[in-house]
């Protein structure tokens, strides 16, 4: 099932997030896949706001960026050529088709979640809606783009197509969020941190009995989060 990010041309009074608790850092293993043509730049300043955002949750990303070119996956390890390991996770940058963009609501990306098993690791975030959206908002579209990626990949590691009603999993961004490069609101909860931080144990097979840790870990967050609505950037 995907999850969708939205876009809508309308104003809303910002809502926001409690801060999540500081705690020792699990990794996990992100791969780029460029297939837009983000400029080095701006990918390098988005991989870093999302890493910020994920560090402060107890994350520790370790990234490699791929690029496609004439027609070939390219990057700094060879891996990019030949795939990516089970315990770890894909984030694409595509260009959208030209029948959404034409829509007042449009995804900005979107997470491929199992939800009977609660596990997923192929995301997609389309580079040119997040250029458009921060270009209508006046707000930094590097930043936008990270924030996009690491609600994405918070999709993935909590295995939910859920939204939170506060934070960065809220399904609603506003204009004037946006705007603000600083915020309660681009934070994960307390809870949804611990439950990507057992996600990742999940994965990478430290938890025991299959399924036992996320469970523990991510039934009130599911339990407490709202519908499984399209997030909206407004």
């Amino acid at each position: 099932m995907a999850i969708a990010l939205m876009a809508m041309l309308l104003g809303s009074a910002p809502v926001w997030a409690s801060m999540h608790e500081s705690t020792a850092r699990v990794p996990v293993t992100v791969w780029i896949y460029d297939g837009f043509g983000v400029s080095d730049d701006d990918l390098t300043a988005a991989r870093a706001a999302a890493d910020t955002i994920l560090r402060e949750a107890g994350i520790a990303p370790v990234w490699f960026n791929c690029a496609l070119v004439e027609g070939k996956w390219w990057g700094s390890s060879d891996r990019c050529k030949s795939g990516v390991g089970p315990d770890e996770i894909i984030v694409r940058l595509l260009r959208s088709s030209r029948l959404d963009t034409e829509s007042n609501r449009v995804p900005l990306g979107e997470a491929r979640v199992d939800l009977q098993t609660h596990t997923g690791s192929i995301a997609t975030v389309f580079a040119d809606r997040v250029a458009s959206t921060s270009e209508r908002a006046g707000a930094n579209a590097r930043g936008v783009l990270g924030r996009v990626i690491a609600h994405e990949v918070g999709h993935l590691l909590m295995g939910t197509n859920h939204h939170s009603m506060n934070g960065l999993m809220r399904a609603v961004w506003t204009d004037l969020e946006l705007r603000r490069a600083i915020g309660l609101e681009w934070h994960f909860s307390a809870s949804e941190a611990r439950c990507m931080r057992a996600g990742i144990v999940q994965r990478s097979d430290r938890a025991g009995e299959h399924g036992m840790v996320r469970w523990s870990e991510c039934e009130a967050t599911r339990r407490h989060s709202s519908s499984a609505t399209s997030w909206q950037a407004r």
